[in-house]
């Protein structure tokens, strides 16, 4: 008894031993990485669900695309530093897309945006 007692004390030392480095790793990514977040409104200040949301860069591979929540808000976390092209879209709204949208180790990014109806064509 006293044997396995000790063997699962071990094995709980050597499991934390194990897991400790990567937790930490994985706190230290988030201080390399940024994050782009922010609320949508139309014209009269109403939040605005269901909108695609939709980040690229060179910084990344491919894209990124969000949809807002019911509160209009939208989050990319651990987002690579770099420059970005940020765009936002909902049927029956005109588009909306921000270039050069710098974004920075350790820094969140706010982007609140407008979206005004689209044009009859």
């Amino acid at each position: 008894m006293i044997a396995f007692t000790r063997m699962r004390a071990l094995a709980a030392v050597f499991l934390t031993a194990v897991t400790m480095p990567r937790a930490v790793a994985g706190q230290a990514v988030t201080a390399l990485t940024g994050s782009i977040t922010g609320t949508v409104r139309d014209d009269s200040g109403a939040v605005m669900p269901g909108v695609s949301v939709v980040i690229a860069s060179p910084s990344q591979m491919g894209s990124r695309e969000a949809v807002t929540s019911r509160e209009g808000r939208y989050r990319f976390a651990a987002v690579a530093p770099g420059e970005y092209k940020v765009t936002f879209a909902l049927s029956g709204f005109a588009s909306v897309r921000f270039e050069g949208v710098a974004v920075t180790a350790g820094f969140t990014v706010t982007l609140d945006t407008p979206l005004r109806p689209a044009g009859v064509q």
